[in-house]
Formats: structure tokens, sequence, C-alpha cells
């Protein structure tokens, strides 16, 4: 707001002092006209003042609009100049709203590094994952088919649960009894960046007790707006 009444009076401020520079323009325009014509013509030397002092007055005429029409440019300029400098820096801070909208709205991905560091940790590890998912949000649900798609790469069996109707928790969680094949899976996630959380709750049906699962859900709200920690991308 305070940015906005800026750029509105250094706008009206700029457009008084472009008046005065058109004025002053104008005053040299025919400062240098009466001189021509004073010094090039007999036009107007049937007038008595006009002849003995047409001269002499259009050259200070001259005189002062230049010596107006200087300070009156560089103003106009050093104004231009704020208001360039502020449109730049409001079209940056645009640019920067527009960026951190982007990143804590756009879907998450895996990228070709992460699902490499998930691998590295977990090559020679051979143990059942549950892989829990849903379809009711289709942002968690790509996000959960890349990381599946990953640790299907590795030499886990990987077997996928769809949660529906079961909304599974924010985020991605490890559920199940402490093991080491948990703390693999947390430390191979941990190394390619990925938060997580840990818990320990029942699965839901046929689903043995101490299985090692991962869900994947919701990403978590923006800061501020709920008192969530924002998940890491």
């Amino acid at each position: 707001m305070a940015a906005a009444a800026s750029l509105i009076s250094l706008t009206a401020s700029l457009s008084r002092w472009e008046i005065a520079g058109y004025v002053s323009t104008a005053a040299v325009t025919v400062g240098c006209a009466g001189e021509a014509v004073h010094e090039l013509t007999r036009w107007f030397k049937s007038h008595c003042w006009w002849a003995k002092k047409g001269g002499a007055a259009s050259a200070l005429l001259l005189i002062a609009a230049l010596a107006v029409e200087i300070p009156v440019q560089l103003k106009a300029n050093s104004i231009s100049g704020q208001i360039i400098g502020l449109l730049d820096k409001q079209a940056a801070d645009t640019r920067l709203r527009a960026a951190e909208i982007e990143r804590k709205y756009a879907w998450r991905i895996i990228t070709p590094d992460q699902s490499a560091k998930i691998l590295a940790l977990l090559a020679g590890r051979k143990f059942t994952l549950i892989f829990e998912y849903s379809l009711n949000d289709s942002e968690a649900f790509e996000y959960a088919n890349q990381i599946f798609k990953t640790l299907s790469d590795s030499s886990l069996r990987v077997e996928p649960h769809d949660m529906v109707p079961f909304q599974p928790p924010r985020g991605v969680r490890l559920n199940g009894p402490p093991g080491d094949d948990k703390d693999v899976l947390g430390r191979a996630l941990t190394n390619a960046d990925i938060q997580f959380t840990v818990g320990n709750e029942t699965p839901i049906g046929s689903v043995s007790p101490d299985a090692v699962r991962m869900s994947v859900g919701g990403r978590f709200p923006p800061a501020g707006t709920s008192g969530l920690p924002v998940e890491k991308q």
C-alpha cells in the first residue's frame, strides 16, 4: 500500500515537472525565434519598442528559459529514475511472491538424484514393505507413485495397498515396530532429503503388525496456516 502511494505521488510530481519542462522549452523556442526575427528581418521594426528592446528582451527570455530548463530536466530525470526503481522493486517482489506460491502449491516430485540416493542405501536389503497410498488426493497419489517406482527398483519386496476409503496421514510416514529394516528405510529417505514422520500405529486389515509400512498422504499446509510444518520437497 505504501509503495503504491509513493508511486502515485511520484507520478503526480513527475507530471508537474514535465509541464514545467514543456513551458521552459516553449520559452526557449520563443526567445530563439524573437532573436532571429529581430536580428535577421525587418519585421515589426515599425514598432519603437521592438526596434529598440526586442532583441534584448528575446535574449533575456532565452537565458531565463535555459536557466530554468536545465534544473527542471534534471529533476524530471531524477523522479523518473525513482519511479523506475520503484517499479523494478515491485516487479521483483511480485516474482518472489509468485515463486513462493509456486513452491508452496506445486506438486511434489522425486528427482533422479533422490531416487539414486534411496537406492544406494537400500542396496542388498531384502524385506517386505507395505506401501500404503490413497486415491483421494491426486497430488499425493502421483507423489506416492514416484516413490513406489523408486522402491520397486530396489531389492525390497514392495506390496502396494490402497487405503481407500481411509485417508493416510499427511506427508510420508513410516510405521511398524522398531527394527533394523525400518531404520535403514528411514536413513534412505533422510539421505534423499525427504521429510517423514515415524509411528507404530496398528495396521488395518490382514497386514501383519510386525511389517514395515510406509504411507504417503497429502502435503502439509503452508507454514503459518495451521501450525503444521511444511514438508520438504
